[in-house]
């Protein structure tokens, strides 16, 4: 009994083990107008999930720098106070 592959999208014919070198037939999963339209959609996902974490590191720069600005203020405040405080004494 011979082998055959099946298209995982569309249950097509793709190859027979007979046929095909080992290699590729136990790789191959998609005939050749699924494969491009699944690494397609494998590369839009690839780069959704690429752009998702990029934004969430961006947010949280924002965020440490929104902090460190506070902090600078605060201190700024503290070194005018000691200051006075030195010169009044």
């Amino acid at each position: 009994m011979q082998e055959v592959k099946h298209c995982k999208r569309f249950g097509c014919v793709i190859a027979l083990e007979a046929e095909a070198d080992y290699y590729s037939y136990i790789r191959i999963k998609y005939c050749k107008p699924c494969r491009a339209a699944v690494q397609r959609m494998q590369s839009a996902n690839r780069q959704y999930r690429f752009r998702q974490r990029r934004k969430e590191a961006h947010r949280l720069t924002k965020e440490q720098n929104q902090l460190l600005r506070e902090e600078n203020e605060l201190l700024r405040r503290r070194l005018i106070c000691l200051r006075e405080q030195e010169d009044i004494s």
